[in-house]
């Protein structure tokens, strides 16, 4: 069910299921994006499928589950896996900046070759979990 009036337009773009541009409008399961500078024209979903994106960004500005994620560079973000991601200056797990590891060699790695989701080349490893809201990262105890 559509919540938002709607200009009439030609340019409209479906992104997913949930989410469609139409000019300048974002909308994501019927309700506007709550975001007045949201550049509409380069806005895109940053993973994700069948409507189940943790991060969308545009040219200037990068959200995570519809919320302005003002610490994060547009320019060199990535997502990782589901809710972990990272740009040149920060990890970032679900909403929060995440501490520890090597931001530049943080990635992650083949499970079938290894017991652990995450590593830096610093020796950090790090299990992944999924919780409400996102997620959480879980160190692998040194040995």
């Amino acid at each position: 069910m559509l919540e938002t009036d709607l200009p009439s337009t030609n340019n409209i773009k479906l992104l997913d299921r949930k989410t469609v541009i139409i000019d300048q409008l974002v909308l994501i399961e019927g309700k506007k994006f709550e975001f007045m500078d949201v550049d509409a024209a380069s806005f895109k979903l940053l993973e994700g499928i069948g409507g189940n994106s943790f991060w969308s960004g545009d040219k200037n500005h990068i959200y995570y589950n519809q919320q302005l994620f003002a610490e994060a560079d547009p320019k060199t973000f990535e997502v990782l896996e589901r809710a972990v991601a990272k740009d040149a200056r920060h990890i970032f797990v679900g909403n929060k900046i995440f501490e520890g590891p090597d931001v530049r060699s943080f990635r992650p790695v083949d499970k079938a070759k290894v017991n652990h989701d995450f590593e830096d080349d610093l020796g950090n490893k790090y299990w992944y979990r999924p919780k409400e809201g996102g997620a959480e990262l879980i160190p692998v105890e040194k040995k």
